[in-house]
């Protein structure tokens, strides 16, 4: 078993500890929406400003079934899922004709043109109160509504996602799309439906590190939750943060990381 792997098994095990249940879920949870995220970015080379609105159609309809009807929970997520995998090909069909700044532009209207319609809708998004009343039902048994059970839910469901991203990136399909992000030109003269492969890569989710994800996860989370009842200002931290990565480390905390041991090794060789 890979380093990294053995690393989140033990993180999994030991965050409850450290910090509350219902924040650690909270993690694990954005840590599933980074993979997809990455998938697009890391390894198709597409910057969307849209991701949050799969999210977001996805986690509205699952709970509006789930607190107006009271359906199976997993019936509940099977439709989220499928909702927000339409409005990802609805968007991505539109966005992809597009390439550069135009692209960028557009995911981001789109964004924007759905934010506004959450934000309105209260009768049944809740606006900016949030959705509060959608219940955990129980499933084969299991009250998910004790905290340290729901977080054992969603850390499985945290590992199959990893898992399924993992077999995708290190597929075909996976080498099709790093080829796009590499040289979108050469990838099409060779015969690929470049635009149909980006739309592909936009519903199935979206820096190059597989793992990089679950630790800005946390990163933001932390921050969200510890630094901001202390300074109201935190996400200045985070601006800070996310040029620095921009301006000099692409590969964010993972490529820190490689350079720092990277480093020590050539002092100790020397």
């Amino acid at each position: 078993m890979k380093r990294p792997v053995i690393l989140i098994l033990i993180s999994i095990f030991l965050l409850p500890l450290v910090v509350r249940p219902a924040i650690a879920s909270e993690i694990w949870i954005f840590a599933i929406f980074g993979l997809g995220a990455n998938l697009l970015l890391g390894y198709t080379g597409l910057l969307s400003f849209g991701q949050s609105t799969f999210f977001g159609s996805a986690a509205y309809v699952a709970g509006f079934l789930l607190k107006q009807y009271g359906i199976n929970a997993f019936l509940a997520l099977g439709i989220g899922v499928g909702v927000g995998a339409a409005s990802a090909a609805l968007v991505g069909y539109l966005c992809v004709q597009r390439s550069g700044l135009y692209f960028i532009m557009l995911t981001f209207a789109l964004n924007q043109l759905f934010y506004f319609i959450a934000y309105q809708w209260t009768s049944v998004t809740g606006g900016e109160d949030g959705m509060p009343g959608v219940p955990r039902p129980a499933l084969a048994g299991i009250d998910f509504t004790n905290p340290l059970v729901y977080y054992a839910l969603v850390s499985l469901l945290f590992l199959a996602a990893l898992w399924i991203m993992k077999r995708i990136v290190e597929s075909p399909l996976g080498k099709i799309l790093q080829a796009i992000r590499e040289n979108e030109v050469r990838a099409e003269a060779v015969g690929y439906n470049v635009p149909r492969f980006k739309l592909l890569a936009f519903v199935i989710g979206g820096s190059g590190s597989l793992y990089g994800p679950v630790i800005g996860s946390f990163v933001f989370i932390w921050l969200s939750e510890s630094v901001s009842t202390l300074w109201a200002r935190w996400p200045l931290l985070l601006g800070v943060a996310f040029v620095i990565v921009v301006l000099f480390l692409r590969g964010g905390v993972v490529e820190a990381w490689t350079r720092f041991w990277t480093w020590r090794s050539s002092k100790h060789k020397a």
